[in-house]
């Protein structure tokens, strides 16, 4: 029997859009109905921004659901807005996500030795992993046969292997912790570790908690701050606001919706601004949002936008998008024209945010950008970036 190490991470140049089940809305009445979130990878499976931002200086975002932060729309991301906020104060840098759902941190581990270090990024961001509570209390450990948290191809789809929330493997966390931290030094990548949420309010109407997952989570993170700070590296407090207005700005105990996304990426952002010496970018970025929504007939292009300045080199049009058709299939296809057309294919039943890009570079007299499908389109929330 041939066994194989498991990479945990989403499959290179795929992408897809992710509907939450209505068992899923039930227990969150917090999120959003009727959305759906596009999910875009690149040649190496991180999760792309929808900013269109490249760089030769990369920060590395690294954890579990909560980063990966999938039921939020691309743009919206902490790690898309991360990427705007340096970019748009003048810092030259691209965002990479790697995060991916029941990270553990050994796998996290084999993440940053397989793919990570080839990157060799700037700065590497690990955010707490919630689910480090399920290996360490198996007889095994981080060594499980489990179905979700093995490290090999032969496990077992039964999950119940010696299970009691208990903790018994803590100490190997902050063995794997320590080696994290020795190659990550010695392959000259800087760290920076935060938290992530762990609400602890008992609010049946927001979202049951299990009250020893959250207890156990707070001796894992706590573990985690104490390892890291001995050797000598930053661990950040990103969370707290999030918590402390939870009806606002997260859709369960440990997932933040945008608005929390936002207030997470901008603690990073100063945190970074204020003690890393970030280079600065040639180019500069700013910002238009188009007023109203706009409505296609089917096979007529819509105008929204009439680009006449070309100081720079390329403008990003981000939109939220349905089909008003009442369609049979699952996907339709849009044709977006501007000095050259884009065509992307869109979930037909949700709303949904996109982004595409144009080379203005590549155009010397204005050009309007329109929507054209055969089917009927609302298109709202446009904002333009220019990069």
């Amino acid at each position: 029997m041939k066994r194989h190490i498991r990479l945990r991470e989403f499959s290179p140049l795929t992408t897809a859009t992710y509907i939450p089940s209505p068992e899923y809305l039930s227990r969150r009445p917090n999120m959003i109905k009727d959305r759906g979130y596009f999910v875009d990878l690149d040649n190496s499976g991180y999760l792309k921004t929808g900013n269109h931002i490249e760089s030769k200086r990369k920060i590395m975002i690294l954890g579990d659901s909560f980063y990966e932060n999938l039921y939020v729309s691309q743009n919206l991301r902490i790690s898309s807005v991360l990427e705007l906020l340096l970019n748009a104060n003048g810092f030259d840098y691209e965002v990479l996500n790697a995060s991916v759902s029941g990270l553990t941190l050994l796998q996290a581990f084999n993440i940053i030795i397989n793919k990570i270090a080839l990157v060799s990024p700037d700065i590497l961001i690990i955010g707490d992993l919630a689910n480090d509570i399920y290996p360490l209390s198996y007889k095994e450990r981080y060594w499980n046969k489990t179905r979700y948290y093995s490290n090999l191809t032969d496990y077992c789809n039964n999950d119940i292997l010696d299970y009691e929330l208990k903790l018994a493997g803590i100490e190997d966390q902050k063995k794997i912790l320590k080696s994290i931290i020795y190659f990550c030094n010695e392959f000259n990548i800087k760290l920076l570790f935060t938290s992530i949420c762990n609400l602890q309010v008992e609010d049946r109407d927001f979202f049951k908690a299990n009250k020893k997952d959250i207890r156990l989570r707070c001796d894992i993170y706590e573990n985690t701050k104490i390892i890291v700070e001995k050797q000598g590296i930053s661990y950040i407090n990103v969370t707290d606001n999030n918590e402390e207005k939870y009806l606002d700005n997260m859709q369960d105990d440990i997932h933040v919706n945008s608005s929390g996304a936002r207030n997470v990426a901008k603690q990073i952002y100063s945190f970074l601004a204020e003690n890393y010496d970030l280079k600065k970018a040639d180019r500069f970025i700013s910002f238009e949002n188009i007023k109203g929504d706009f409505i296609t007939a089917p096979n007529r292009s819509r105008v929204i936008y009439q680009v006449i300045d070309f100081s720079y080199s390329k403008i990003i049009v981000v939109f939220d998008i349905k089909c008003l058709s009442d369609v049979e299939v699952d996907y339709i296809h849009v044709r977006i024209f501007g000095n050259y057309k884009n065509g992307i294919d869109i979930h037909s039943k949700v709303w949904q945010q996109r982004s595409v890009f144009f080379d203005i570079n590549k155009h010397d007299n204005s050009f309007p950008i329109s929507f054209r499908s055969n089917h009927i389109l609302e298109i709202k929330n446009i904002k333009l970036i220019f990069l």
